[in-house]
């Protein structure tokens, strides 16, 4: 997602779980183990945290879907928060992020996906934990920013030009990319077979049309923890190389 903030860097002790609670007993200990590696342990320490953010929101699910503050968070996001946190549910569902393998929900469509967002359905709670998490993350970013500007600290954020091909983005808006295109890079003294970064590019058209909408809650989502921020690959927004899928 190009909107999403990254589960990975979640800070567990600012939704910390009771004592008695399994995941809780033995975080000290899981924590010692994987700061002892020599590599940092990128999936099982993902993994571990996702399943301590389930419990967590299980935990705390009634407050938090009351909550006035997260109900605003919601609100102002649901442009994007609904489509992913449905994305990741069918993600893990399918257990593929290639959305093309998953059936009836293959094409995205906002009236077949409102119903799954209904406490009354089934896999409601594994969609509203995504929110759950999105929300603990955004707060605890905030927090990190509000430390910083404290302490005269400019944040400088970085938007990659790019995003994947089988993303929530390309899934919940296929019409402002060309799915049938990669970006990439022309031959050159550094790739003399050129490069395919296996990104689609943009259908700047049809992004035209609609005012550049799209790029405008990009940039105002940046907005939120950034100062500053540099845009990866500007070439992009001029000219692009492109190499049919």
């Amino acid at each position: 997602s190009a909107f999403a903030l990254n589960p990975l860097f979640i800070d567990l002790e600012k939704i910390k779980l009771p004592e008695s609670h399994e995941l809780q007993q033995n975080y000290a200990a899981s924590q010692q183990r994987f700061n002892a590696q020599p590599l940092v342990e990128f999936l099982p320490v993902l993994n571990y945290k996702l399943a301590y953010i389930k419990a967590a929101y299980l935990q705390h699910k009634k407050a938090f879907l009351a909550d006035a503050d997260f109900k605003k968070f919601f609100a102002d996001n649901a442009y994007w928060l609904k489509p992913y946190a449905v994305y990741c549910c069918l993600r893990d569902k399918f257990k593929t992020g290639d959305y093309t393998q998953w059936n009836d929900f293959a094409q995205y469509d906002a009236a077949k996906i409102e119903p799954l967002l209904k406490p009354s359905h089934p896999w409601f709670d594994e969609i509203a934990v995504h929110w759950f998490t999105q929300y603990q993350l955004h707060l605890q970013l905030k927090e990190a920013v509000a430390y910083a500007h404290a302490n005269g600290v400019v944040l400088k954020g970085d938007i990659p030009i790019g995003v994947n091909r089988f993303s929530c983005d390309t899934w919940s808006n296929p019409e402002l990319f060309n799915m049938d295109m990669n970006a990439g890079a022309p031959p050159d003294m550094f790739a003399i077979k050129g490069q395919n970064w296996e990104l689609p590019t943009y259908n700047w058209e049809a992004i035209e049309r609609t005012g550049f909408d799209w790029w405008k809650k990009r940039f105002e989502q940046m907005s939120r923890y950034f100062d500053t921020f540099r845009i990866d690959h500007i070439l992009g927004f001029f000219r692009i190389w492109q190499i049919p899928t």
